[in-house]
């Protein structure tokens, strides 16, 4: 039987400009965290931009929750500010993401490994 375990986000690194990822094509303005395996099945990713940064269009083969911590973002011109919500199905293409002024940090909760898709 598995094991409860207990960790603190401040005992993972940051991940900057991971290669071929979704980060490195905001030029080293966007940083992410993940917290638990995704090997092992659900998992946290903390994230954050800079002001002014665009995401593009694109999708992940899990669904996900997305929660937004600090700042604001703009999903598909739709502004999202700390404390709402995102709940994404498997699959769908979101975006852009563009940020606020301010940044913004947000966690994301998928059930597994993750691939990504970006719409061009």
């Amino acid at each position: 039987m598995a094991e409860m375990r207990t960790f603190h986000e401040s005992e993972h690194p940051w991940d900057e400009n991971v290669p071929g990822g979704m980060m490195e094509r905001t030029g080293g303005h966007a940083r992410r965290k993940v917290l638990g395996d995704p090997s092992e099945g659900l998992f946290v990713t903390m994230g954050e931009y800079d002001p002014g940064i665009v995401v593009a269009p694109h999708s992940h083969n899990q669904p996900e929750l997305m929660y937004i911590l600090e700042g604001e973002v703009k999903v598909g011109g739709e502004p999202c500010r700390a404390g709402s919500v995102l709940r994404i199905p498997a699959n769908t293409a979101y975006g852009p993401l563009e940020s606020g002024p301010r940044g913004v940090r947000f966690l994301v909760i998928r059930p597994g490994a993750t691939n990504t898709a970006v719409l061009e």
